[in-house]
């Protein structure tokens, strides 16, 4: 009897034993566990903190090739500007011509007939842009902005205009500019940009773009509500294309007034003479 209550306190030890170490090693795979689950989490801290500092550099990388090619291509620079007061008054006509033309005393149906004549000068002008082009009669850079200028004349007749007739066609005019100058603004862009910056400066281009249609249609129908009048707010439209050729012809006579110094510059002739063992150079005369 004695015997056999030895050997039952032996199985219960060694069942507590067993027991004990199960717990030891759960506890042991709970404790590698947790040191992998802290491991992971200070890999993926790390991993999000990069990332984070990452796109900071990015952002302020691309502002900075942004600024760079603002600087360095000055012709790059004025479209940026021009295609605000373009966005302006392309939005603004958009959004008022069939309110105008109702306005004046058409008829609905004679109003949204000016819609469609839009439609379709804007489509013959994209489709015929590229002819004088083809034919050289012109370059790109001028047909640029020689078309909003043709825009801006034509938008400071519109709003005296009472013959339906003269109404439709100059609602052309306008539509064909437009069908021009929108698919010219990729094909100037790598004119001064080049291949290089060509996808980065297009991509730019669009958020000034989208400045002026945010602009145009509110501010004319704001002056609208100011005047109670479309003259105005043509004469508003007029005014923001007609500052596209003028703003590119300030550029030029800038940059035409910087090449001019630059010519004069090289034109110069530094030329080394020696006096007494000691070099000095002679420009026109006087030495420095």
């Amino acid at each position: 009897m004695k015997y056999a209550d030895e050997k039952l306190k032996e199985k219960t030890e060694k069942k507590h034993q067993e027991k004990e170490n199960d717990c030891s090693l759960v506890r042991e795979h709970e404790k590698v566990d947790d040191m992998v689950f802290d491991e992971d989490s200070t890999a993926i801290k790390l991993q999000t903190t990069q990332a984070a500092s990452n796109s900071k550099l990015n952002i302020f990388s691309s502002l900075k090739s942004q600024i760079i090619l603002f600087c360095q291509y000055p012709r790059f620079g004025a479209l940026l500007i021009a295609n605000v007061f373009l966005s302006i008054g392309y939005a603004g006509f958009l959004v008022h011509m069939v309110a105008n033309a109702t306005y004046i005393g058409l008829s609905d149906s004679q109003s949204t007939l000016i819609a469609s004549i839009y439609g379709f000068g804007n489509i013959i002008g994209r489709l015929t842009h590229a002819v004088p082009i083809q034919l050289n009669w012109i370059s790109t850079y001028k047909l640029f902005w020689m078309s909003s200028l043709i825009d801006s004349i034509a938008m400071l007749i519109y709003p005296f205009c009472s013959s339906i007739i003269l109404l439709f066609i100059l609602t052309g005019i306008i539509a064909y500019n437009v069908g021009i100058h929108v698919p010219l603004l990729p094909v100037v862009v790598r004119i001064f940009l080049g291949d290089k910056y060509f996808h980065e400066g297009f991509g730019i281009l669009q958020v000034p773009g989208g400045l002026g249609s945010l602009i145009g249609g509110f501010a004319a129908g704001w002056i609208y509500d100011l005047t109670s009048s479309y003259r105005d707010a043509f004469f508003f439209m007029a005014a923001s294309y007609l500052i596209v050729p003028l703003i590119f012809l300030a550029v030029e006579l800038f940059l035409g007034r910087t090449s001019k110094n630059a010519k004069m510059y090289n034109a110069v002739q530094l030329t080394p003479v020696t006096v007494q063992q000691k070099t000095i150079y002679e420009v026109k005369g006087h030495s420095i």
